[in-house]
């Protein structure tokens, strides 16, 4: 808790770096950020003491997980600017001692450009992260032809299905899953592959679905 805390502290120097100077935009821009982080962390510092439905608790530890790598992110951009501004403030005290004071803060000031890869690059993997958590019943089916040297004759036109990533906890549509489950048996396999994940991090998230993921079937 006290790192995640002071990760909220450090990211927060990138946030006041790159925002404009307007006071009112720039006071919900803060608000937003702080309430966000504070409620996060009382999520998760009251996680062991409450028992949440997996409809509402899925999604809400998706948000804060994407928020913790938007952070992360940002975080290392953040660590390397601190880097650069150590080297410079090094020179500085040793081969520039009469430098003026008002150039060498703004050289040792924090650089925007870095706080917005930081954000951009953050965001882009949080945006990425909540898009396919809201996308997770828009199935796909990617068909690939495998050749391979020397391939027994027996193996010609295996079909094979691999499946992965299932999370039954992030489900809450029992009919949607269904109709995957469907659309897979349509492919009529030879063999099917699932290679995980099957839960997010309990074995009871599955009770639900076991009869479902039961009508997976192949000769294989």
């Amino acid at each position: 808790m006290a790192f995640l805390f002071l990760m909220d502290i450090y990211v927060f120097q990138a946030i006041k770096a790159v925002t404009p100077q307007n006071h009112r935009f720039k006071s919900w821009i803060f608000a937003a950020y702080w309430i966000l982080s504070i409620s996060s962390l009382i999520f998760i510092a009251l996680q062991p003491f409450t028992k949440m439905s997996p409809a509402y608790r899925n999604p809400v530890f998706a948000i804060i997980m994407g928020l913790f790598l938007f952070k992360l992110v940002i975080s290392v951009f953040l660590i390397f600017d601190d880097l650069r501004r150590l080297s410079l403030w090094g020179y500085d005290s040793l081969f520039q001692k009469s430098i003026d004071s008002a150039a060498s803060a703004d050289r040792l000031s924090r650089s925007a450009f870095l706080s917005w890869m930081g954000l951009g690059l953050g965001g882009t993997l949080f945006s990425s992260l909540l898009y396919g958590f809201n996308n997770k019943y828009n199935y796909q089916v990617k068909n690939v032809k495998l050749k391979f040297p020397n391939l027994p004759a027996g193996f010609k036109g295996l079909k094979v299905v691999h499946i992965s990533d299932i999370h039954s906890g992030s489900f809450n549509d029992k009919q949607a899953v269904l109709k995957g489950v469907h659309r897979i048996l349509k492919l009529n396999p030879d063999l099917i592959l699932f290679t995980g994940d099957l839960v997010n991090d309990r074995a009871t998230e599955m009770d639900e679905y076991k009869e479902v993921f039961q009508l997976l079937k192949a000769p294989l």
